[in-house]
């Protein structure tokens, strides 16, 4: 039986959904303070808007350092390897910005465990982001944007070795779940979840 996420991790959802519905209608997170449109139990705090807030700058200041419209700036991308079968790698990511020649590929994270941009989850989104727009970007740049942590922001410039290193870590994963269907084999220690699948559906 998966683990029953905690308030924290369904207050951190509420915030989410308050981001998700500001990159996509172009609404302002203080308009919407003490809305419990989002989740009936949390209602829109303060603190929540200044999260939301930061993210929406950050986002906007990035497209300005690297010449991007912010009409770019995509929200919740369901993103999916087309080469990895049934669907085994994918996500959803908080926000994508892709550019001429520079990807952005940014995270929300509401908690109070500092996670920094270089993440192999922030990683993985970044990996299925250059596969589902199928065209080469020159650089790959990681955002995570976190209110109440230190540093808030954490950037960071991906390296083809680093995306080469996960992508060969995933693929073998998915090789042992394929060779192994019934997972009556252990997992190698490499292969066990990290902390970052905590809360996962498909963890197992």
């Amino acid at each position: 039986v998966p683990d029953k996420p905690s308030s924290a991790a369904e207050e951190g959802t509420a915030c989410h959904a308050l981001l998700e519905f500001c990159l996509t209608y172009g609404a302002s997170p203080r308009d919407l303070l003490g809305s419990r449109d989002f989740d009936e139990r949390y209602p829109v705090t303060i603190e929540m808007v200044e999260g939301v807030e930061l993210f929406i700058d950050t986002a906007r200041a990035t497209c300005a350092e690297f010449g991007i419209d912010p009409a770019n700036i995509l929200s919740e991308q369901r993103l999916v390897s087309q080469i990895i079968p049934n669907e085994m790698f994918g996500g959803t990511s908080d926000c994508l910005i892709p550019g001429d020649e520079v990807l952005v590929t940014m995270d929300l994270k509401y908690g109070h465990k500092p996670v920094f941009a270089d993440s192999v989850q922030l990683t993985a989104y970044s990996i299925l982001a250059l596969g589902t727009f199928n065209r080469t970007f020159k650089r790959v740049i990681q955002i995570v944007v976190q209110p109440r942590c230190n540093p808030q922001v954490s950037q960071y410039e991906l390296g083809s070795e680093e995306m080469t290193k996960v992508w060969e870590q995933v693929s073998a994963a998915a090789k042992f779940v394929l060779d192994n269907p019934d997972m009556t084999v252990p997992k190698p220690d490499n292969l066990k979840a990290g902390d970052w699948c905590k809360y996962c559906r498909r963890k197992e």
